[in-house]
Formats: structure tokens, sequence, C-alpha cells
């Protein structure tokens, strides 16, 4: 027996599509906007083709594409017959740098209570600045201004917008230059913390109008440094979202749902609203845990474990329509099977010529299913989570991290 290899073309995957590539020119301007975010090209810099091209090891075609990029995004300024310089920072850049900021985490804000993800969007933010009171170098360090960063970062994420979160990746890059040149005029750590877990708050404010009302979401946390490798922590809060505007709708809206009693076959689900008993739905969360921070065997090892737990209540969801048809089908996946006419649930569902006959009519006849907004059961689930990070130096100047 003999197996011959097909070499001839054809469609492998339906879902696959071709890998994608970043150009030359993309990588060394990823590179360079590091370099300026973390301050390794600080303001006033001047930034040599040659020197740089020898450095990353590149030609200088793609590097003058690249700075070229830059100098679009206004991360790189050029002035005539002297070169390209990363922007000194006056007082009037820094003013229209937040001008936009400004605008960026607005649409960001209003995006995430259009989406009714405050919880969830606050919930980030909360874990970054609980990393931000771990951090004990001080307010001007590196490690403070990164997190600084990462919680604006967060914050514009939870809009779940790509194009908000491109115009918002060259944003932070000056973002990050302000911060390092100003980290000297910045308050306590204890005041910088605090602000960002009041930011956080103030998100998770919702109000939902009559006759639903408002709620602020409450979480607490606290921290006990029990010695100088061990440290306690905990929260507990919780969150409430009421009923969209489609929930309540005395209205349906129509989709479709392959249904197993009718063999497979798509037929319409009619969703409708629950105007009169339609609860908010709300969660109780806490989780406790542990950090251990110890120098072994020359490494410094960080290792934590939390228990973490959601207790779901009224949770909003529809009835399973493809469940009510099973029944009223009696379970049956042909489709050519008679129905339980006498089945309470046969209410829900519209049948053929819009009449259900015992012994006759099938599963395929069935035309449309009622589904309706209800609150669910309650769920509760639960968990652990663990961590482990490891930072060994290597020589003087360098350090190896994992985790």
């Amino acid at each position: 027996m003999s197996v011959v290899a097909d070499d001839s073309p054809g469609d492998l995957g339906g879902s696959l599509e071709p890998v994608v590539q970043e150009s030359t020119p993309a990588l060394i301007a990823r590179s360079l906007r590091r370099a300026i975010s973390s301050g390794e090209f600080p303001p006033g810099t001047q930034l040599g083709e040659a020197a740089l091209a020898r450095q990353l090891g590149v030609s200088r075609g793609p590097l003058r594409e690249a700075m070229q990029r830059l100098t679009q995004e206004g991360l790189l300024v050029s002035h005539r017959n002297r070169g390209l310089f990363v922007p000194d920072l006056t007082p009037e850049a820094v003013s229209d740098m937040y001008l936009l900021r400004r605008a960026i985490e607005r649409s960001a804000i209003q995006q995430i209570l259009q989406l009714g993800a405050q919880a969830e969007a606050a919930d980030a933010l909360d874990a970054v600045a609980d990393r931000m009171a771990d951090i004990s170098e001080g307010t001007d360090s590196p490690e403070m201004v990164a997190a600084d960063l990462d919680f604006h970062h967060e914050l514009v994420e939870a809009a779940r917008s790509d194009r908000l979160s491109r115009v918002h990746e060259t944003v932070i890059v000056e973002t990050s230059m302000c911060l390092r040149a100003m980290q000297s005029t910045y308050a306590a750590d204890e005041d910088r913390v605090a602000e960002h877990h009041e930011l956080a708050a103030a998100i998770r404010f919702e109000d939902y109008g009559d006759p639903i009302g408002s709620t602020i979401n409450p979480k607490g946390s606290v921290r006990w440094e029990v010695t100088d490798w061990v440290t306690l922590r905990g929260s507990v809060g919780t969150t409430f979202r009421g009923p969209l505007a489609s929930n309540v709708s005395p209205n349906f809206v129509t989709a479709l749902e392959g249904f197993t009693a009718a063999g497979g076959n798509y037929k319409s689900k009619d969703i409708f609203g629950n105007p009169t008993n339609l609860s908010p739905e709300t969660a109780l969360t806490y989780n406790v845990g542990a950090i251990f921070n110890a120098p072994i065997g020359g490494a410094d090892v960080t290792f934590s474990v939390d228990y973490w737990s959601i207790d779901l209540e009224d949770r909003i969801t529809i009835t399973p329509a493809n469940a009510i048809a099973s029944r009223v089908g009696n379970f049956q996946t042909s489709g050519n099977e008679p129905v339980n006419c006498s089945d309470p649930l046969a209410n829900l569902i519209t049948f053929s010529g819009n009449q259900c006959i015992q012994g006759v009519t099938t599963g395929i006849d069935i035309s449309r299913v009622r589904s309706d907004f209800v609150n669910g059961p309650d769920v509760k689930i639960s968990g652990l989570d663990f961590a482990l990070n490891a930072s060994f130096p290597i020589g003087d100047n360098a350090t190896f991290s994992f985790g």
C-alpha cells in the first residue's frame, strides 16, 4: 500500500488567516517609544541616525521611516539643520497634553457607563491602586510611575474601543515623560494611592433612575504588614447591575436559534422585556490572602496566595428557549415526532398554522418560541489564585526576572 501526499492548493481551514508580521520600521518605532517613555531618551535629547542605527543593528532606511512615524505622533520634533530631538516639556505642551488626556479618559468613562461595565472596570483599577500601595520605593520610583501609567491604561482598555486605545498608546508615552519630569511635585505615597482609589470609587457609582435607583458599589480593603516579609490582605465589596432599557421594555426583539426539537432547524426566538418584576442583580465579593517576600539564594522572591468568592444573586438572564422547545417537543431531536400540546409551556410556542393538534403537530412545526428576561438562580463561585515572581541580579547593571 502506498500513501500519496496531496500538495495541491486548497482551503485547509476556513477560519485560518494569514500571519501578519510587523515591519522593521514598526518594530523600531516601538523600541524608540519605549526608550522615550522610560526616560532613556529624556526631553531635549538629540537622536542621531548613525548612532541609533549602530545601536539597534538596523539600516538607516527603516530607522528613518520609524523616526518619521514618531515625528507625526509628536514624540520627536525636527529642528532645521540640526536634526531630530525629543521635545522639551514646556508648560504649554504639558497643558495641551493633559487636555487631550481628559478628552480620551472622559470618552472612556462614558463608554464604560454605556457598557454597564463600571464594577469590572473599578475592580481592575483598584487592583492597580493596591499594587501602587505595595510599592515601597517611593513616589518618584520607576515602579510607581509604571503603576500610575498602568492605572490609566486599564481605564481606557475597559472602554473596549480599539481606536481609543490606539490614540491612548501615543498619549501614554507623553504622559510618562510628564510623570518623570514632575515626579518631585507629587504628594506622599499614601495620598497618591488614595487619589487613585477615589477615582475607582467614582466609577462604581451607578444611577438607573426610577424605580431601580442608584448605588455606589462600595468596596473596602485592608492590609497588615505582619513582618518585613509577610503581608496579609483582604477586601470585601458589593456590585449592583440594574436592568437595561431593553430588559424592561414591553416589546420584544427577534433572533434566530437552532432548536433541537425542530431537528436543529433555525426558528424565530422572540425575546420579551420584563417591565413588571425584573430586579437588579447584586453580588457580594471578598478575598483574603497573603504575600511573602524574601531573598532566597540571591534572588528577590515574591509569592502570593489569595482565596476569592463571588456570591451572585438575582442574575439577569433570559428563559432558555431551546429548553422550552425541547420540553414541549418531548425531548426529541429529529423534528418528526409529535409534540405535547398539553404541556404548560406550550403557550410559549407558536406553531405552523397557529395551532397545536395533539398527535399531529410535530417538532418541525415549531415556528417561534417566546423567551423573557427574568431573574435567574443564584450563583456562587470561589477559588484560589497563586502567583510567584523572582528577580535575579546579573552583574551590576542587569536583572533577570520571571513569574
